[in-house]
């Protein structure tokens, strides 16, 4: 009859439920500011099961910096689809970035603002990564068939990019009051400013 009561809980929700509130303690306290026992007690797994599924702190930030990055490339694909052309890729880029600034702040403020390099030197930093490196290479497409200008690709797409981003911490810090999904034509008409030919 006890053991009818214990509430079995299953492995994964508890891994979902550890990587969910470390995610956001980083980004409210800072890396160095979180520990483990933070961490269990927001997210009420017990010190025991960290350690069996993720190894110490570094492992665990490791595999949020891993998981935010992949679920963001796959967001990034879906969005891709359809999109022939390099200016509505971007625009397609774009959007993903408002969209999640709005949808999962978390997420993006993850992205924004953590810097990764001070606890994760094995990671590149976010600019780095897979998503961002896809930007690069689609404005060095866009250059080589005419529709983008650009000398330097990557200082190009730093400033496409940043365009966007600068604008989501403008709106995060109360600056832009408006709702970014009101703003989402004009944020990307001076991102491509920056770019097009």
């Amino acid at each position: 009859m006890e053991a009818q009561r214990l509430r079995k809980i299953d492995p994964q929700e508890k891994v979902r439920a550890v990587l969910t509130t470390a995610r956001r303690l980083f980004v409210e306290h800072g890396y160095h500011s979180v520990s483990i026992p933070m961490i269990v007690r927001e997210s009420r797994v017990s010190t025991g099961a960290i350690y069996h599924h993720f190894g110490n702190k570094e492992q665990l930030a490791r595999r949020i910096y891993d998981e935010t990055l992949s679920e963001f490339q796959e967001m990034l694909e879906q969005r891709l689809t359809g999109q022939a052309d390099v200016l509505s890729q971007l625009r397609a880029f774009g959007k993903l970035l408002v969209d999640v600034a709005q949808s999962d702040p978390e997420m993006m403020r993850y992205m924004l603002f953590l810097n990764h390099g001070e606890f994760l030197s094995s990671c590149p930093p976010i600019c780095s990564s897979a998503p961002f490196r896809w930007v690069q290479e689609t404005i060095r497409n866009g250059v080589a068939d005419g529709t983008l200008r650009s000398d330097h690709p990557f200082v190009a797409a730093a400033s496409f990019i940043g365009a966007i981003l600068r604008t989501i911490e403008l709106n995060y810090q109360g600056v832009i009051i408006e709702p970014l999904d009101t703003l989402i034509s004009p944020i990307l008409d001076h991102a491509l400013r920056a770019v097009r030919a």
